[in-house]
């Protein structure tokens, strides 16, 4: 079930009824739902801050962000450098979510603050900031963090307790921490999607030049893509295992991947170690 203003839609069947107390619904979600899913600002977007090829995918992690259900069990990774649209794509989730339901935390925290965990509980999104090379000792917390395990929650002067985590937990990051975990478990968690485009003027905040309408619309179209997903379990373009955890070491092992993809040794050749930086 999801609740948009005060009508409660149940994905899977298309039912929708008035929101009451007599459900316990933590997160509505402040648009209602619209009649088309016509979103052409929200979609020019899309289009420059990802490849063609990816959109479908973006507008997935929107639809799951809905869902307090975290049924697919991962964890997001955008990756790339600055002005490059990820700031932006947050802001998107945060209106169209609600403010109240997102929260900022770091996975160092999450990991090593026993009293961290708790800012998650019941929210709908929660974004991480850049993540250091040391944040991933611990990984068996950051598998739980993708869903559908049980996680200690404990508020300060409260006794703790276990519960799922309903928050899809998204990072930002120029690129992915070298893991010392090559389990399969750890990099089927993944989701990285690449925004390689960098833009050279801000043109202010674009978020607030979205018309309300394509918000509603996109309720509808998120309605629409969460069904879908809950018939797949799959991202569009997320590929099996074996293909995450080439996505995800190539996006943390830079230099080797340089080396296997651009670099001929040739006995008696050499290149500096300047020329090579550059």
């Amino acid at each position: 079930w999801v609740q948009f203003k005060d009508k409660i839609y149940d994905v899977l069947t298309g039912e929708e009824f008035e929101a009451s107390p007599d459900y316990f619904i933590t997160n509505p979600i402040p648009w209602k739902v619209g009649k088309t899913e016509d979103i052409p600002t929200i979609d020019s977007y899309l289009n420059q801050w990802v490849e063609k090829q990816w959109k479908d995918t973006v507008y997935q992690v929107i639809a799951y962000n809905i869902s307090s259900n975290k049924f697919m069990q991962r964890i997001i990774g955008l990756c790339g450098g600055g002005s490059n649209g990820k700031g932006s794509f947050i802001k998107l989730n945060y209106k169209f979510i609600g403010e109240e339901n997102c929260v900022s935390s770091e996975l160092k925290n999450l990991s090593d603050d026993k009293f961290e965990p708790a800012v998650l509980f019941k929210k709908l999104l929660c974004v991480m900031g850049e993540v250091s090379y040391d944040d991933l000792k611990n990984s068996n917390q950051l598998k739980k963090l993708g869903g559908e395990d049980k996680i200690s929650f404990q508020f300060k002067g409260k006794t703790p307790f276990t519960a799922e985590n309903t928050a899809t937990c998204i990072c930002l990051t120029n690129s992915m921490p070298v893991t010392p975990d090559k389990s399969t478990g750890f990099y089927r968690k993944w989701l990285l999607v690449d925004f390689p485009n960098q833009f050279n003027k801000m043109k202010g905040d674009l978020i607030d030049t979205i018309p309300e309408i394509e918000f509603e619309n996109l309720a509808k179209k998120s309605l629409r893509i969460l069904k879908e997903l809950y018939e797949t379990t799959e991202f569009k373009n997320e590929g099996d295992f074996e293909q995450r955890a080439q996505r995800y070491e190539q996006r943390s092992n830079n230099v080797i991947h340089f080396f296997v993809e651009y670099c001929e040794e040739i006995a008696g050749e050499y290149i500096s170690k300047r020329d090579f930086t550059n």
